[in-house]
């Protein structure tokens, strides 16, 4: 299923180009959309399940930094391609394809997942409520990451220029998830999210 999905992700790339019409244009992002969730969802739960708990904190912290490269890299690319033509849209799907090529090298097979109260409205009554503010701040980031081109167009910025403000931001994010998810190894989850909360 993850194979599918990003292969279909990359196949919505291009045909989001195609598409000239607006409401055609918003069927293409909806299924872009959950393609992507469901990718993003599928890999961190195998990550969670597979990984020993000793290793989670750097093995988590070398996934959010190879996904902090891929929406730092995106924006990046207008600044070489351009936004006029295929060229954006056919090096984005390019990207997407090449990263498919390590999923094939995984073996198959199926984990069994106890589904017991398994129910979404049941895990979020079980949730503890650090959880809940971790979903919170994560609906916060993604709000403010998704206004910097508009600030960048409005303060008179190139679209691409504008476009590459995400890109600064996830530098930051690049360069620091690795060290963060040795520390919540070293000395625990709580004291690390304590510490991330206060700086």
């Amino acid at each position: 299923i993850i194979l599918a999905c990003a292969a279909v992700y990359g196949l919505v790339i291009v045909l989001f180009a195609v598409a000239t019409v607006f409401w055609a244009a918003l069927v293409v992002l909806f299924f872009m959309g959950g393609c992507s969730q469901l990718y993003m969802v599928m890999v961190q739960t195998a990550l969670q399940m597979e990984v020993p708990d000793q290793l989670r904190g750097r093995v988590m912290g070398i996934y959010t930094a190879s996904l902090a490269s891929g929406f730092a890299i995106g924006p990046a690319v207008l600044t070489v391609t351009g936004i006029a033509g295929w060229a954006p849209f056919i090096a984005c799907a390019a990207i997407e394809l090449i990263a498919m090529v390590p999923l094939l090298a995984v073996p198959g097979g199926e984990t069994r997942i106890d589904h017991a109260g398994s129910h979404p409205l049941a895990m979020m009554a079980r949730m503890k409520p650090v959880v809940l503010v971790v979903i919170m701040f994560a609906m916060y980031e993604s709000a403010t990451i998704s206004l910097l081109p508009v600030w960048g167009a409005r303060s008179g910025l190139s679209v691409a220029t504008a476009a590459s403000l995400i890109s600064a931001v996830f530098i930051g994010a690049i360069l620091l998830q690795i060290p963060v998810g040795y520390l919540s190894d070293l000395v625990g989850r709580n004291t690390t999210l304590r510490v991330c909360a206060a700086l």
